[in-house]
């Protein structure tokens, strides 16, 4: 097959947001099934149904400190002391407090029911007998009263949320064992080029390990997928096959040959089969595929350098997973610029930097003093997000604000 002519090919120029749109469409028609799993198996999971609480939290008055449990008009009431009537540890269900008297309590213990306040330990004073007396005590302190935190019948998680530790933490408050999440999409990954060889092996003359396919396969698993990897040389009849294979999956994430090669066989393959490749106004990652192979099966073909695929994943793949999962859009995230660097006019830049908190919130810095070079793949392991330089900017100057991507 002759693809010595691919560069005489007009690209489609596009802007980030235009190819976005266009990505996103894919997800139109995708089948959202749920399944119910454990909660200990449900991080970072997507929520398919809202959750309400069962019950009021906390279920019952209990005692926020070690102390004494006592009706404070009480205090005033017997200037020499109150006696000890009981003592009350947590998980013990309490008898009703009688008038005058007080009881040792511990935190998370059930406030006995006629006390309104407790009074710790360090704010008390004990006689014979024991009398307690107490120096500045506060009414209704240190007490976590009944539905405090939520009540019975109110929302608190909501369908589309990504289940994080804090996420399930409040689901197991409220009794569940198991939560109905989104089942997981299953992504085929192919990674292409007759240089590559996989991890482990050690590389010859012109031989690339591929850090791609480790990659994709990592970042699609945290985003919740069921992931398959593909190697595929450049060989048009190998590569369609595989991709025949792939389209039984729900997406097909493909890096390598989508540019102008003389050898891409991805963008010559895939532009037969349904696909579009553009040109997308952006550094890295300008060669662009997606669509939907044979019609059927939505596909996303990115470039083959480590930095540019590590890109095009925030940029254009997590929205699409996002988008097929239902789930809730990331919330904007803005970072001041401490360190500047040239920009390249008429892209937008998306540049590996390091985020910092400060009292002020997040400073960014570039990750490495190298660059933004796309081939720069040791060069993220510093970066903790992409920062987004507008298609208009020629310089980013110290004090800047710009836009924020996570970097997985």
């Amino acid at each position: 097959m002759d693809l010595s002519n691919n560069s005489e090919v007009p690209r489609i120029s596009r802007s980030v947001r235009e190819h976005l749109d266009a990505v996103l469409e894919l997800a139109h028609g995708y089948h959202r099934t749920a399944e119910s799993v454990p909660i200990r198996a449900a991080a970072r999971r997507v929520l398919s149904e809202d959750i309400h609480a069962p019950w009021d939290i906390p279920r019952f008055a209990q005692s926020a400190m070690d102390g004494y449990a006592l009706r404070f008009a009480d205090l005033a009431a017997f200037p020499d002391g109150l006696p000890v009537a009981m003592q009350i540890f947590a998980g013990e269900v309490p008898a009703p407090l009688a008038p005058g008297t007080a009881a040792r309590i511990m935190t998370g213990a059930a406030v006995p029911p006629g006390a309104d306040t407790v009074v710790p330990f360090e704010q008390t004073h004990t006689r014979p007998g024991p009398l307690v007396t107490a120096d500045d005590p506060v009414k209704a302190a240190n007490i976590r009263f009944a539905g405090e935190d939520v009540h019975s019948s109110d929302l608190v998680l909501t369908a589309g949320t990504r289940l994080e530790p804090r996420h399930l933490g409040a689901a197991a408050a409220l009794g569940l064992d198991a939560v109905s999440v989104v089942c997981r999409p299953t992504v085929a990954v192919i990674t292409t080029g007759d240089e590559l060889l996989p991890a482990g092996e050690a590389p010859g003359a012109a031989q690339i390990i591929d850090s791609n396919g480790p990659y994709l396969v990592g970042a699609l698993t945290h985003a919740g997928c069921a992931v398959t990897p593909f190697n595929c040389p450049d060989d048009p009849l190998r590569f369609q096959d595989i991709m025949d294979q792939a389209s039984a999956y729900d997406l097909i994430v493909i890096t390598g040959g989508a540019s102008v090669g003389d050898r891409d066989v991805a963008r010559d393959v895939l532009g037969r089969h349904g696909c579009e490749f553009v040109s997308v106004r952006m550094q890295p990652g300008k060669p662009q595929g997606a669509g939907r192979w044979e019609g059927r099966t939505p596909v996303l073909s990115l470039p083959g350098n480590p930095v540019s695929v590590a890109v095009s994943f925030s940029v254009f793949v997590r929205p699409l997973l996002d988008a097929m999962l239902g789930a809730d859009p990331a919330r904007p995230l803005w970072g001041t610029v401490s360190h500047g660097w040239r920009s390249i006019p008429h892209r937008t830049q998306f540049y590996p930097v390091r985020a910092e908190s400060s009292p002020s919130g997040l400073l960014v810095e570039p990750a490495t003093p190298k660059g933004a070079g796309s081939h720069l793949v040791t060069s993220l392991t510093h970066a903790t997000h992409f920062a987004v330089v507008p298609e208009s900017a020629t310089d980013v100057c110290t004090g800047d604000v710009l836009s924020l991507l996570r970097l997985d």
